[in-house]
């Protein structure tokens, strides 16, 4: 079962219980984010990518006050659904090592390709910003 078939199957499971509950309010918003997308059957990758712009954004309105009767929650329902359906993120130790293994910056134009290739392996597991942050800190570890 693709995840995108998970997260319907769950949705229709959350209207089983009411008509109008505040997760099935979060299911809702999920899968109109994967409507808007043209193609109707979704990849895994696509559907995970769908998540981490929800989750993002669900998090800089959480840093900006908006959410919460007080405004201190750092964990909405919305963000522990969306979460639930996301994969594990791989470590920062990790990502580093297989840099370490397997690439060849003498090879390379420049750092951004490199970028790229972790990216490509790791896919969306890997978090964009970290892999840049841990390309650079190892080319200016490295002298290169």
């Amino acid at each position: 079962m693709t995840l995108q078939e998970q997260i319907k199957k769950d949705m229709v499971a959350e209207y089983g219980k009411a008509k109008v509950n505040t997760m099935l309010t979060c299911y809702r918003v999920i899968v109109g984010e994967m409507q808007r997308e043209k193609k109707k059957e979704l990849s895994d990758d696509k559907v995970i990518s769908i998540l981490r712009k929800l989750e993002k954004s669900e998090i800089e309105l959480i840093e900006a006050g908006g959410c919460g009767e007080d405004n201190t929650d750092t964990e909405t329902l919305f963000l522990k659904v969306v979460r639930s359906y996301l994969p594990e993120p791989v470590s920062a130790e990790t990502i580093t090592k297989w840099i370490d293994d397997n690439v060849d910056f003498s090879k390379l134009k420049n750092e951004k390709q490199a970028i790229g290739m972790v990216m490509k392996h790791f896919g969306p597991t890997a978090d964009g910003s970290i892999v840049k942050q841990l390309v650079i800190e190892y080319v200016t570890r490295m002298d290169l």
